[in-house]
């Protein structure tokens, strides 16, 4: 029997091309949904925390989510390679000047090859998606669309 997967699994390709494992750094960079129930009912794909990692629910700062999850996983799993990850609620929903200074002050805090930032395609305009195109230069980068729907008006 053939138990090889038909496919191959982001973290092993990560690992294969990096020599070790890579570990997931989850940051909340406290950017706000453009549904965030402010005007009319909001989003109803998002809970409150917004798919926060349960330590960043506390809302520390950058540096302080960078730190502990580095800690943890250098703890539990003997980590030494991280992917930077950018999911709770949209972290693209900024200005791109923004989110450059974001990753400038968030890259050097680790020893990242790799950035995942999960997002919205209503909140990747142009410039968004340069500034990433150019990060491709240095480091793995992908983007994790949330397609909830793919018709404007219900975005």
């Amino acid at each position: 029997m053939n138990t090889e997967s038909p496919f191959v699994l982001y973290s092993e390709w990560l690992a294969k091309k990096y020599g070790e494992r890579i570990y997931r750094v989850p940051v909340n960079p406290g950017f706000p949904c453009p549904r965030d129930r402010t005007e009319g009912k909001g989003c109803i794909f998002c809970p409150r925390h917004g798919h926060a990692a349960v330590q960043n629910r506390d809302r520390s700062g950058l540096q302080e989510q960078v730190g502990k999850a580095i800690e943890f996983a250098r703890r539990r799993y003997r980590a030494n390679g991280f992917l930077l990850y950018l999911q709770a609620y949209t972290p693209t929903n900024t200005q791109v000047e923004t989110f450059r200074a974001l990753v400038e002050t968030l890259l050097p805090l680790g020893r990242f090859h790799a950035i995942h930032i999960g997002t919205r395609p209503d909140c990747l305009p142009e410039p968004m998606v340069e500034y990433l195109a150019e990060l491709t230069r240095h480091l793995e980068v992908c983007v994790e669309l949330g397609v909830q729907s793919i018709h404007d008006q219900t975005l």
